[in-house]
Order: structure tokens, then sequence, then C-alpha cells
């Protein structure tokens, strides 16, 4: 978390009101790989004044029996993220937004879109992909209160 906190203060110095463009830094991973858990400690122990935006949360709020093999499901999730993400930003708020991804590959992520249309609104972007054993995370999500995500259903 100390290199979170570190690149955090280093991309966005106090005081962040004063840059007229705003960041937006967006991790992304498999279900389960810590983009929440690591999204909120930037914030909590870097004093970055930053909306969480959260995949999962957004989901939730849309769709609550979401199933996560649903592609419509998934894909108005993201635009309703990338909705909130551009409003933030283009009022004067960074973010720090955590997206769950179901591939290998960073350039076919859906966090890369909303991080491609806060670059076209004229924002400064970061994007982290955590990389994680996929065994322990299966065996982590199947066993959590949540329940179990497309990507680990049998």
């Amino acid at each position: 978390m100390v290199f979170a906190a570190s690149v955090a203060n280093e991309r966005w110095p106090k005081p962040a009101h004063a840059q007229k463009s705003r960041v937006c830094l967006a991790l992304a991973g498999l279900p389960g790989a810590g983009q929440s858990a690591i999204a909120n400690k930037v914030v909590e122990t870097t004093g970055f004044s930053a909306l969480h935006l959260s995949s999962d949360v957004v989901r939730r709020k849309l769709f609550p029996e979401a199933r996560s093999d649903n592609p419509l499901e998934g894909d108005l999730t993201y635009a309703e993220l990338t909705s909130k993400t551009i409003e933030a930003l283009n009022s004067g708020s960074d973010v720090v937004l955590d997206g769950t991804v179901f591939g290998g590959n960073p350039d076919d992520s859906i966090v890369e879109g909303v991080l491609a249309e806060a670059r076209e609104n004229g924002h400064e972007t970061v994007g982290v992909l955590l990389d994680a054993n996929h065994e322990p995370l299966r065996r982590r999500v199947n066993s959590s209160h949540l329940p179990p995500r497309g990507f680990f259903s049998a």
C-alpha cells in the first residue's frame, strides 16, 4: 500500500483542486484480485479527495439480482460507470475506479473504454491491471458471502 500511496501523492499533488484537468486512476482485475481494497486504501491513506467508483456497486444498484454471465448487464453497468466517471471528472472531482475484468488482455478491458472516454474529455488517466493466480481467487470468491461470479462458475 505504501507504493500506491506514493504513486497517488506523486500523481495528485495537493492542492488537487488547482489543476484544470482531473485524474482517473483505474484498477482492474479478475474478481477477488483486490481492486476495491486497493482503491479504498489509495483514497484512505493518501488523503486524496477522490470519488471512488466500483463496477460491483454500480452493477448491484442497477441489477440487484445480477448475473455476471449476462453480457447486457455488463454493458449497461460499464455505460453507467463511464457516465458517472466523466460526470465526476468534468465537475472537478478526481476518480479512483475499480472494475472487474474477465479476460487477460488489458487492451480488451471495458475499464480501458472508461479511461479512453476520460482522455477524450481532456483528463489524465492511469490504468493498473492487477494480476493474480486464478485458483486462490476461485476459492476465495466461491467461499465468500458473494454470489458466485460467472468467471468462476462450473
